[in-house]
């Protein structure tokens, strides 16, 4: 989920009881933070999911330059499942 999904109801994605789980877009690139990163993770916290963060990877920056952005936006306590990393092929982000 990311800022793109505009404003979710996480109550109801809760109530569906096939999701256990969401991950949130944190951060892009070298220097982009999702705005609503920190208040999506909050809110679906508290609606009883558990969440993880995430990093989209694209090719405006080295490896360490996304993971010092990811570092920073993504402060301990804020999710409780491991971090993971968007790497898609193609359009702007090529690799």
């Amino acid at each position: 989920m990311s800022h793109h999904n505009g404003k979710i109801n996480w109550e109801k994605v809760a109530a569906n009881k096939r999701i256990k789980f969401v991950y949130v877009k944190a951060t892009e690139g070298k220097t982009y933070q999702d705005r609503d990163f920190k208040k999506n993770a909050r809110n679906a916290r508290k609606a009883g999911l558990a969440v993880g963060a995430y990093h989209f990877f694209n090719n405006r920056g080295t490896g360490k330059e996304q993971f010092d952005n990811f570092k920073k936006t993504v402060t301990l306590g804020t999710c409780n499942l491991i971090p993971m990393v968007d790497v898609e092929e193609g359009g702007v982000g090529q690799l």
